[in-house]
């Protein structure tokens, strides 16, 4: 099954950009404010609890590229207890970019990561 991206926003933290964002318009549920929110929600949770910024982390511009080999990733799961409804939340951060994905329930959990990663990949020569 082919996951179904309900938003993707891509985020350069050093810069404090917003890169990349895309919101397909076939999506209907939930709408594009309730989208917006989940992912701000998502970005505060990630940002102060897996992904928190390292004391001095400014000074250490030149370890950059040896933290940006190990990408770092989370997921959530929201919406409601049925099965097949409610959304995945994914994250990954690699060096200085932080990738956001808003996925449908339909999504199998075990290829979050991977799908996250490869998008990543696909989206960095564009930038």
């Amino acid at each position: 099954m082919t996951p179904s991206f309900s938003r993707l926003l891509l985020l350069h933290l050093e810069l404090k950009r917003c890169l990349f964002t895309v919101e397909p318009s076939g999506n209907k549920e939930p709408s594009p404010g309730q989208r917006r929110h989940l992912l701000r929600s998502f970005y505060a949770l990630v940002t102060a609890t897996h992904f928190p910024p390292e004391p001095g982390q400014q000074e250490k511009v030149e370890n950059a590229a040896c933290l940006a080999q190990v990408p770092r990733a989370c997921y959530q799961v929201s919406g409601t207890e049925e099965p097949g409804s409610g959304w995945r939340l994914v994250a990954l951060h690699l060096g200085p970019r932080l990738l956001l994905l808003l996925l449908s329930a339909q999504s199998p959990t075990h290829g979050l990561r991977g799908l996250a990663t490869h998008t990543l990949h696909a989206l960095t020569p564009l930038l």
